[in-house]
């Protein structure tokens, strides 16, 4: 879901530019383009709802604790535990390079028996992404469930930061962390839930923890309840002075513990989220009978390039209404109230073989100084 948020915002800066209609005349930046939907297009809706879940977690050891030992909670066989040295700061050396045949696994139930069953090559990590700042092992296949201690007999300097992460797949425990949207304007307030659960099952959460995360790395707690579903809620309102999304989005992080048939589960999860300033907002719009337009009525608080964003729908022969075409607007505007005009592209609806009632959707205005979503009708 981050990545569709990027995308959607990201396309806000990629208008073509196209034939200028009567009434955007003298406005130079003016520019639209218009592409056609089918019949079943996958139309997302105004606010996106997203949701991750989580099988895995993770936490950073320095060096002193991973010459020490430091605990993993596995709740399955075969889990893949990733250690990843700290980057190097400026006038800092970076922290050493792990040497996989020194790395330790062991129960703590029989602190003398291995539970390593593969040290994850090289190639395969850099197959899966991930470079030579990472040492990943698999525990084995059986008897590696409960308690286990990971070490090193490496010298390690003891302020040298690790980044351990477990990511159980066949897990049944997940952590499913939701928001109703991903962007966020002036007196929004961000309602997140999460649950911790057992195949669905909801568990009690023994300890949690949730941060905003903010796109300069500021980091504020996040306080929580527990609804009457037994899932935790997260309630806060938009930060002051937020930072808009062209700069970078902000993400929520949950990190809840709990226990189930004697076994401590151990569950971070993370979103992305953007925060925009209400630059403007829409006041009203209109289309035209034959649908070679429709006008938007947009309210200016502060000078910017605003874009509309609109899907056209018609009537087809068995009078259902259909999607024809989206179109993207966007123009700059100063204080006030201004009209823009949408143009609709008149092949595209010839071939679309639609007729009156027209009806515009999905009307969405983005500010694009911002690269974010202002308002919605």
């Amino acid at each position: 879901m981050k990545i569709r948020l990027i995308i959607s915002t990201l396309m806000a800066c990629g208008l073509v530019l196209s034939q200028t209609t009567q009434a955007n005349q003298g406005a130079s930046d003016f520019a639209h383009y218009s592409f056609p939907l089918s019949v079943d297009a996958d139309i997302q809706p105004l606010h996106q709802a997203s949701e991750a879940s989580s099988d895995e977690y993770w936490f950073q050891a320095t060096g002193k604790e991973l010459n020490k030992g430091v605990e993993i909670s596995s709740t399955q066989s075969g889990s893949l535990i990733r250690i990843t040295r700290g980057k190097a700061s400026k006038g800092v050396n970076p922290a050493a390079k792990l040497d996989k045949a020194l790395i330790r696994l062991v129960s703590r139930k029989a602190p003398n028996r291995s539970v390593i069953g593969q040290l994850v090559s090289q190639s395969q990590l850099e197959k899966s992404g991930v470079f030579d700042r990472t040492v990943a092992i698999k525990t084995s296949k059986k008897d590696s469930k409960g308690p286990l201690l990971l070490s090193t007999s490496q010298a390690l300097n003891a302020d040298d930061k690790y980044m351990v992460s477990v990511k159980e797949k066949n897990s049944p425990y997940r952590l499913k962390l939701s928001l109703p949207s991903q962007t966020y304007g002036k007196n929004k307030r961000v309602n997140a839930t999460a649950r911790l659960a057992n195949n669905g099952l909801i568990l009690t959460a023994d300890e949690v923890s949730a941060t905003l995360i903010a796109p300069d790395g500021q980091q504020s707690p996040i306080n929580f309840t527990t609804n009457n579903k037994g899932e935790l809620a997260f309630n806060f309102n938009k930060p002051q002075n937020s930072i808009a999304p062209i700069n970078g989005l902000y993400e929520i992080l949950v990190k809840a513990n709990g226990k189930d048939k004697g076994l401590s589960i151990k569950r971070n999860a993370k979103l992305a989220l953007a925060f925009t300033n209400d630059t403007a907002r829409l006041v009203g719009q209109s289309l035209n009978s034959n649908a070679s337009h429709a006008i938007l009525q947009i309210d200016v608080a502060k000078e910017s390039r605003f874009e509309v964003r609109a899907i056209l729908y018609g009537t087809d022969i068995n009078g259902e209404s259909i999607p024809v075409m989206e179109t993207h607007a966007a123009q700059t505007f100063k204080n006030g109230i201004n009209q823009l005009e949408l143009p609709f592209n008149a092949d595209i609806l010839a071939q679309s073989q639609v007729s009156a009632p027209f009806e515009l959707r999905n009307v969405r205005l983005f500010d694009q100084k911002q690269l974010g979503l202002i308002d919605a009708l």
